[in-house]
């Protein structure tokens, strides 16, 4: 496993918010206020599915509520379900002036596929 690889999350685990948030109690915050918009349903667990898939994880959560959907979280919701090329792009646009590590996609980022940002290099 390569030093810049993220965890695989355990999607039978509990602790499925905090995995993605990676220890960023924002983003942990964040994940929490849009899934209190409803009770926990299947629908709630495909979104944070989604955001997986879309290698959307810690900062990059926080980037997208803040930056993008200026901290309204149905507009957050709707964002991750049509995953948004619009926030992607905001999401890499900025990771990519602070050096961080991973890159956004609209879709496909499995374990073995996760792409980084170019100034990174395995």
């Amino acid at each position: 496993m390569s030093r810049f690889a993220r965890e695989d999350i355990d999607w039978r685990s509990c602790d499925v918010c905090g995995a993605l948030s990676e220890g960023d109690l924002l983003a942990l915050s964040f994940l929490y206020s849009i899934l209190s918009l409803n009770n926990f349903t299947a629908k709630d667990l495909f979104l944070l599915q989604d955001l997986d898939d879309m290698n959307i994880r810690g900062k990059q959560i926080c980037i997208a509520f803040t930056e993008y959907c200026d901290s309204d979280t149905g507009c957050f919701r709707q964002c991750i379900e049509n995953r948004d090329k619009g926030m992607i792009d905001k999401i890499n646009e900025i990771c990519l002036s602070h050096n961080y590590l991973h890159k956004a996609v609209t879709r496909g980022a499995s374990s073995d596929t996760r792409e980084f940002l170019p100034h990174i290099e395995e």
